[in-house]
């Protein structure tokens, strides 16, 4: 039987070496996603199972100028990651796992 190929020769290789383990994908405006990579493709779109969200905001209190810092975590039924081209810019979103499947990756 084969061995595994363990060596990192590409960004891509360690995304490879992630896979059935869980992942930290940080997101543009604050956004955090936890969960555990079953799939990927070379746009790096991703399929993650048990999903955990966290959204941190800053805001500056008018009065005192101090930050206040709010976190919001959130657990998806949803557990895909896709990262698209749109109006020449990437967004992410999350989606179905069926429908993501469903695409080619």
């Amino acid at each position: 039987m084969a061995e595994e190929d363990t060596t990192v020769k590409e960004p891509l290789d360690l995304i490879r070496l992630s896979l059935d383990e869980r992942v930290y994908v940080k997101l543009r405006g604050d956004r955090e996603i936890r969960g555990k990579l079953h799939a990927y493709d070379q746009h790096l779109n991703m399929i993650l199972g048990d999903v955990e969200e966290t959204i941190t905001t800053v805001e500056i209190d008018d009065e005192t100028y101090e930050e206040i810092v709010k976190v919001r975590a959130a657990s998806s039924e949803r557990d895909g990651v896709r990262r698209a081209a749109r109006d020449g810019h990437r967004s992410t979103r999350l989606v179905d796992r069926r429908r993501f499947e469903s695409n080619s990756i």
